[in-house]
């Protein structure tokens, strides 16, 4: 179904396919962003109903029964309700709780909104090609992202840490889908749908787990599949017993806050809404028809020896390059170019300048992160996804497997840095970013591997991240070796 996929989803099936697990991805197209607060008192389901006193204040806690001024004390504000905490002994309560809620510890009403306790990640929707067993409509399938993270206070284990995972789930695309569809949103946007824990199906603990809120996980019927006509009603049901308002509720407050595109967040730079997929189909070869025509004239070979097999030129059809006016076997140049686009005798480029990397997709976004060393409060992050796949005749070894990698790299969101961007689309597009070899940090052959061109995949420091006040410039000297054309000049 290749021809119906959009770039976005032709990225996430190419990072779906990739041997590592997503590294920091952010909200982008149809996505929502959930970042996990630090302690279940300060998350914004919560603080609109909780109010600080003041220091002085002498009230007793409910729960500690102390009134000690040096703890700040909270004074929960809800219906029917005004019982006073210390802030520490309210969060420590809340996170022994195994139901996600945030009720208080003695009236056991609702304090704010649901709450959960979700680690942060992403959750993307598209509509997909497929049919939804059971109905006649074609699919909804949402993309859960968790990448690796640290527990928090009220998790299972504080401070150990929890693996990254990627799930995917459908809903019919449908009327009564689409409801429940906002009704998830929100679960999502309140930390409901997974929690930290032990997995039922490895045993292993410190896993991501579900939540109470149940899913389809697959298009091809079982427990976990569709049809099951029954779901969208079980689901609202659970839903429902965690407080979920309903679809159009949830529905005026997710267009309100457009989960769509970010528009929740305010960035500095006018480049803030740059999204962009650009696939890469690597050539079965270096040498094509469109090559030859372009490139190579046939010609009437003079009584010369053909300077890669030292035949004569007459043996069999010549061709010129019409770059360099040398003359070989029309075979022997295409077996030369292969290896490299290049004359075997002048070195000059025949045609576009190509290189070795395997096919995959480039994301590009605005991250709210800051590039350390330059003063935006937002960086361009880029996404390699390159799924495994076959070796070309010009790779290390042709016929053999690769296995698949996503890298991500960083630039600041400046004017240089949206230089330097444009010039790694133009590399992207002609294969200039991997190549096949021999990895230098796991030794093994057959991975793929970055070429000459520098990326900082760090906003932390090291080796390979930022701040670097020379990389700008080392990286477009790079580009300019393997010969990509200046800004202007990329397209």
């Amino acid at each position: 179904h290749k021809t119906y996929l959009t770039k976005q989803q032709q990225y996430q099936r190419y990072r779906k396919l990739s041997m590592f697990a997503p590294v920091n991805p952010r909200t982008n197209g149809n996505g929502i962003w959930y970042e996990a607060p630090l302690t279940l008192v300060s998350c914004r389901s919560a603080r609109n109903s909780i109010t600080k006193l003041a220091a002085s204040d002498t009230t007793e806690c409910c729960l500690c029964l102390s009134n000690s001024t040096q703890s700040s004390i909270l004074l929960v504000r809800t219906t029917g309700c005004g019982h006073v905490f210390h802030e520490k002994c309210l969060d420590n309560f809340m996170g022994r709780t195994t139901i996600p809620s945030l009720k208080c510890p003695i009236c056991h009403n609702q304090i704010g909104e649901p709450q959960g306790f979700c680690p942060s990640g992403l959750m993307e929707t598209s509509e997909i090609a497929a049919v939804c067993p059971g109905f006649s409509t074609n699919c909804i399938e949402i993309s859960y992202t968790i990448p690796l993270g640290v527990q928090l206070p009220y998790h299972q284990n504080p401070g150990r840490s929890y693996q990254a995972t990627s799930r995917a789930a459908y809903l019919p695309n449908n009327v009564d889908g689409s409801a429940l569809l906002q009704r998830l949103y929100y679960a999502w946007d309140h930390g409901l749908t997974f929690s930290i824990g032990t997995s039922e199906t490895t045993g292993r603990s410190d896993s991501v787990v579900w939540g109470t809120i149940p899913h389809k996980t697959s298009l091809r019927f079982g427990q976990f599949g569709f049809p099951d006509h029954n779901y969208i009603a079980s689901c609202n049901r659970s839903l429902d017993a965690l407080n979920i308002p309903d679809a159009r509720t949830c529905f005026q407050i997710h267009s309100s806050n457009n989960p769509f595109n970010t528009a929740s967040k305010t960035f500095e730079s006018s480049n803030t809404t740059m999204n962009e997929f650009i696939s890469y189909d690597a050539p079965s070869s270096f040498t094509t028809r469109d090559t030859l025509a372009n490139f190579f004239q046939a010609i009437t070979p003079p009584q010369e020896e053909c300077v890669i097999c030292f035949e004569p030129l007459s043996k069999s059809k010549a061709v010129l390059v019409r770059k360099c006016n040398h003359i070989f076997h029309e075979d022997c140049i295409n077996d030369a170019m292969k290896v490299e686009p290049k004359c075997p005798i002048c070195r000059k480029r025949i045609g576009d300048i190509q290189g070795r990397s395997p096919s995959g997709m480039m994301a590009i976004e605005i991250i709210p992160q800051a590039c350390p060393g330059f003063s935006p409060r937002t960086a361009i992050q880029i996404t390699y996804a390159i799924p495994s796949g076959v070796q070309q005749s010009y790779h290390e070894n042709p016929g053999c497997v690769y296995g698949g990698t996503e890298r991500v790299a960083y630039l600041p969101n400046t004017q240089e840095g949206l230089g330097v961007l444009k010039r790694l689309k133009y590399a992207w597009k002609h294969g200039l970013i991997f190549a096949i070899g021999t990895s230098l940090t796991t030794g093994r052959n057959n991975s793929v591997v970055w070429s000459s061109i520098h990326h900082k995949t760090s906003l932390h420091g090291g080796a390979h991240g930022w701040p670097d006040a020379n990389y700008l410039v080392n990286c477009n000297e790079a580009l300019s070796a393997l010969g990509v054309p200046d800004v202007d000049s990329c397209s």
